[in-house]
This record gives C-alpha cells, structure tokens and sequence, in this order.
C-alpha cells in the first residue's frame, strides 16, 4: 500500500480514495471508503485505454462476468461505472498481503497443499464459462484466506477450520492432510 500521489483523484464514483494498492497494465487499484466507511478496492481503467470503445466494451464485460462469478473466491463486485469518462469498478477489499509477496519476499516456495489450495480458486471461478478475464496475475490473487476457511458450514456448530483439515466424525479422529 502506498500513499496517493499528486495528479491521483480524491474520489472515483461514490468512493473517496485513501491509498494506492497497485498498478497494471490496464490501471491502477486504490483503497477507497465508501459513505458507510465500507472499505473497498478501487480499479481504475488508465485514461489511454478508456478512449478505446473495444476496450471499454470488454471491460464492461469483465465486469458483468465478475458479477456473475461471485465472491467465494475472488473479490465481489460492489460497483462499477463502466460509462463513466474513465472507467472503474469496487470489489470486496480484502486485507493480506499478495502471492508476490508471499512468495518471493516473505516465505519462499509454498507446500504442495498450500499451491494445490491456491491454484483451485481460480479454477473454481473459471467453471462459469461466462468468465472472460485472463488469468490473473500473481500480484493480484490474495493469500487470505477464503471466507470458507474462517466460518462453519452452514448448519455446523463447530469452530472455524483452516484448509485442508478435516472435520473429526462421531467421535473418530482424522490426520490432518499435508
């Protein structure tokens, strides 16, 4: 995360911008804060591709496909002005730091689960056919966990799992898979 620098704008739809989380080839991503203090990610198409109309048609069309994807394992699409004179679309912003990071400045290579894991979850978003966007880039797939990873099933009582454990059944217990 760094600061916003001179020439980035004070608020991009309804959200005001806080920080800059990253730059692409096709943008740049901020920390914004909507009315409701609902923190979020902030993607802004760069102003030399928002004069293309192929290019903003198939933005609009990411975005529409990211609706559709969901959000168990990417970012939910909260908002997006794809008419707008530049382009932008909200996620979910999810706090933690990117695979990049992970990887090659914090921990090295990963366990075989722990990329089994990570590998599954875009995989799982490319099951909608409707998904049109490449695939993402290290720099932008979160190593949080996912939302099913800090919660019960629905119905369940019990506490929180992390991946790859396995839930004890009628009083057995099972080896955690590693």
């Amino acid at each position: 995360m760094r600061p916003l620098i001179p020439g980035d704008p004070a608020a991009i739809g309804p959200y005001r911008l806080i920080a800059r989380l990253g730059a692409g080839g096709t943008g740049l991503v901020h920390l914004g804060r909507s009315e409701t203090g609902r923190t979020v990610a902030v993607k802004v198409v760069r102003s030399e591709h928002a004069r293309h109309p192929d290019f903003r048609r198939r933005f609009a069309r990411e975005v529409a496909a990211a609706r559709r994807v969901g959000g168990e394992w990417t970012a939910a699409v909260l908002d997006a002005g794809t008419e707008a004179p530049v382009p932008w679309v909200a996620t979910r912003y999810i706090a933690g730091p990117d695979l990049t990071t992970v990887v090659a400045r914090d921990f090295g290579p990963l366990p075989e689960h722990s990329v089994r894991v990570l590998a599954h979850r875009p995989a799982s978003c490319r099951r909608n056919r409707s998904a049109v966007s490449n695939s993402p880039p290290p720099t932008t797939c979160s190593a949080s966990a996912p939302s099913w990873c800090t919660r019960p099933p629905a119905g369940s009582s019990s506490a929180p799992r992390r991946p790859g454990s396995t839930r004890a059944s009628s009083g057995s217990r099972r080896r955690r898979r590693t």
